[in-house]
């Protein structure tokens, strides 16, 4: 009796340490990941209200700071002006659930947008990592449109959620001048890494 109540108080207490240390582990990555892209002046702002889960036969929409309207069905996404008119379509960035069928990965996450730019929040993986993605688009006031703006990619190693890669940032300095609806997310990944 007095083995299995040694057993149990010495296990009690390691899962409280481990609890800890993966806490102070996870808090010093929030940290790094959120002085690294503060360094590159990207912005994420918080919201709850577009945090919605999507898959390919749920239609949701995103209503924007700026009055725009975007709508996700399956990969589909579509930007609407604050008129409700349609002014661009895309079915080359969003990505679904476990889209690969190769890993258990996210696929969309959410939408966050504040002032004339939103970020697409999602993640894909390859066969060594599970890949965080962050695709900002910003609003032409002039030419009417969504322009990419940056492109942030967080590998995680899917044998060891503790070693990170390092973060891989890309701007309109490395992609150019590219239109909402003419972005292939996929295309563009392999060029710019390619470049490297």
């Amino acid at each position: 009796m007095k083995i299995k109540f040694l057993i149990y108080t010495v296990t009690t207490v390691m899962i409280c340490i481990g609890c800890k240390e993966e806490k102070a582990f996870e808090e010093k990555e929030n940290l790094t990941f959120s002085k690294k892209f503060e360094k590159e002046k990207i912005n994420f702002p918080e919201t709850t209200e577009n945090q919605k889960s999507h898959n390919q036969d749920t239609v949701i929409s995103f209503l924007l700071d700026n009055g725009f309207k975007i709508n996700l069905n399956g990969k589909k996404i579509s930007i609407f002006n604050p008129e409700e008119e349609p002014i661009a379509t895309n079915n080359s960035i969003i990505k679904l659930k476990d889209e690969n069928q190769n890993c258990l990965s996210e696929g969309f996450k959410k939408i966050v947008a504040k002032n004339s730019f939103f970020t697409i929040e999602q993640q894909n993986c390859s066969n060594k990592y599970y890949i965080d993605e962050y695709i900002t688009f910003k609003y032409d006031k002039i030419q009417k449109k969504f322009f990419l703006h940056k492109l942030g990619y967080i590998y995680t190693d899917k044998s060891n959620l503790n070693k990170k890669k390092p973060n891989i940032i890309f701007n309109n300095k490395d992609f150019g001048t590219l239109k909402f609806e003419d972005l292939n997310l996929k295309k563009l990944y392999i060029e710019l890494i390619n470049r490297k």
